[in-house]
């Protein structure tokens, strides 16, 4: 009798061992939802200009935050890469080098532009808020993202 009494309550214990060992294999088999990728934003603009992208060849990607405090600029530049400037916050005023008239073009916040390689421009904060820009630049290999221009002499600031 103590015989059959060991050996019931040894296949309990193993009964109850293989449920918790099926248990746990399920909930780490799939049979559970599985994590999802979550992308967040980090600027979500409207660009107004078609934009068509090709290079050459590889290129260097690279992402920057640039803030400009009230009343300053980037200086005239230019790039050897392909740009898309996103405004964060603030409002972005571009000055073209070619332009005679200095025509300034304004970008508010949840705007964007594309600038070609080899354009001289520069953009300034003419406003009392920081300027917050999210820049991506498609560099070739040993490219330039900034290049400094010289003043063309158009704009009168």
């Amino acid at each position: 009798m103590r015989t059959t009494r060991v050996l019931t309550l040894a296949m309990v214990v193993a009964l109850v061992v293989a449920t918790v060992a099926v248990l746990a294999w399920r909930s780490t088999s799939g049979a559970t939802a599985n994590p999802t990728p979550q992308a967040d934003p980090i600027v979500d603009v409207s660009v107004a200009t078609p934009v068509q992208v090709a290079t050459d060849g590889p290129s260097e990607l690279q992402i920057v935050k640039l803030t400009l405090p009230p009343g300053t600029s980037t200086g005239w530049h230019s790039h050897d890469a392909f740009v898309l400037v996103g405004v964060e916050s603030g409002t972005a005023t571009f000055y073209d080098a070619d332009d005679p008239q200095c025509t300034p073009h304004r970008f508010e916040a949840g705007s964007g532009t594309p600038e070609a390689p080899g354009h001289v421009h520069i953009t300034r904060n003419d406003g009392d808020t920081p300027l917050i820009l999210d820049v991506v630049f498609l560099v070739p290999p040993g490219g330039n993202p900034g290049i400094e221009q010289p003043d063309p002499g158009n704009c009168s600031f």
